[in-house]
């Protein structure tokens, strides 16, 4: 993936080189920005979201096409910021009400049918396909901002909230229930497990949570540099990545105009203790 030029691309490596998938048209003019591309492996296919544009599927081979069905009430939910696959279907999170022309539901996660990611939106026709709006109190009209499969649980962010999902039995129907208030995300690429502990960066702090339990704030040391190096505004460019073998977080986060890494926050899950 290259972010250059605020366009998505994709390289394939076969036979000892690379190869430039991106295909002839499928992503030209399509910028990510605000909002950086999200990825999800789904029977073998490679679908991911752009931010402004629809939801898309890259094989190897070069082959980059729009999700979309023949039946417009089947599509998927146009820009979606966040695509992941839990519980043998493709979710989506934060998108525009109906296809191509509805206005944005930024609170709206949606989930494709079971084991078919072409039908969506729920209805007579939709399989078990369907979605969800997430109001709780004061945060009604936030955006989902980051979501990540957690054993049973779809944990589901607002800035400053989170949801935690199940599979109710119902074959079309998802509950997503409170799980905090004061605490969320503000940036997909921040939020990373390992097994079963979860982090990520909220608006204050960066924190941990094991399964479900409380969170815990464990960024202490670097909530001056949040507020000195970094606007509210470009939170939502921060990355991490977690690595596995020394088990340690490591977090990016940009400057005020929400590019170039001005700090690199790390912290050790098996010692608890960060560095800058």
């Amino acid at each position: 993936m290259n972010l250059t030029t605020n366009a998505v691309k994709f390289w394939e490596r076969t036979g000892g080189s690379w190869t430039d998938r991106t295909g002839a048209a499928a992503l030209t003019g399509y910028e990510y920005a605000p909002y950086q591309p999200t990825f999800a492996n789904f029977k073998g296919v490679l679908y991911f979201t752009t931010g402004r544009q629809g939801l898309y599927q890259f094989t190897p081979g070069g082959n980059i096409t729009a999700v979309t069905n023949a039946d417009p009430l089947l599509r998927p939910f146009d820009k979606p910021k966040i695509v992941i696959s839990w519980d043998a279907r493709l979710f989506t999170f934060n998108q525009d009400d109906a296809p191509s022309a509805g206005s944005p539901v930024p609170p709206r996660v949606a989930w494709s049918d079971f084991l078919d990611a072409t039908v969506w939106q729920g209805g007579l026709l939709g399989g078990s396909s369907g979605y969800q709006d997430l109001y709780y109190g004061n945060d009604s009209s936030d955006p989902i901002t980051a979501a990540i499969d957690l054993r049973d649980n779809l944990v589901v962010f607002k800035p400053t909230s989170m949801y935690a999902g199940v599979n109710t039995g119902d074959a079309k129907f998802y509950e997503f229930r409170p799980l905090f208030r004061d605490i969320g995300c503000v940036a997909q690429n921040t939020l990373r497990r390992l097994r079963e502990t979860l982090i990520w960066l909220g608006y204050d702090n960066v924190y941990m949570m094991e399964g479900l339990s409380a969170p815990e704030g464990i960024g202490d040391t670097i909530r001056t540099h949040l507020q000195a190096v970094t606007a509210s505004s470009s939170l939502k460019y921060a990355n991490a990545l977690i690595d596995p073998i020394r088990q340690l977080y490591h977090l990016f986060l940009p400057d005020v105009s929400g590019g170039t890494v001005r700090k690199w926050f790390i912290y050790n899950i098996q010692i608890g203790r960060a560095h800058v």
